[in-house]
């Protein structure tokens, strides 16, 4: 009886041991799964006067909070088109400066926000001009 007992009370504790170091990984698999998709964005730069395309505007996507951030950045190509890779699909800024023009900062949800996302940039008046 003594060894019965003893045979039991060691698998009962290898058991509870066991059990825990099982759950542990589902854990893991929930945090990881909470990270949003990432995707490519496209956005269109076009002059909000005459709707034409802006090449060669630098654009910058930045996304997250604190040490949680990040960018990624591209150039307008001769249709106002820029590609962005890995960027997640959440609320990020996109800032987009080209010469002769203001620079635009718009946040975006690309939760909700189609594709290509369209940004029209102004014209600088003389006086807003600054030279180097």
């Amino acid at each position: 009886m003594w060894k019965r007992f003893k045979k039991r009370l060691i698998w009962s504790t290898v058991a509870l041991c066991v059990v825990p170091l099982a759950v542990l990984p589902s854990q893991e698999e929930t945090k990881t799964a909470k990270k949003p998709q990432l995707i490519e964005i496209q956005i269109k730069v076009t002059d909000k006067k005459d709707g034409s395309a802006i090449d060669n505007a630098d654009v910058l996507v930045k996304w997250g909070e604190g040490q949680e951030s990040d960018s990624g950045t591209a150039i307008t190509n001769s249709k106002g088109i820029a590609k962005v890779k890995d960027v997640p699909r959440s609320l990020v800024v996109i800032r987009v400066i080209a010469n002769g023009y203001k620079t635009a900062a718009p946040k975006v949800d690309l939760k909700k926000e189609g594709q290509p996302i369209k940004i029209e940039l102004e014209k600088e008046t003389q006086d807003e001009q600054t030279f180097i």
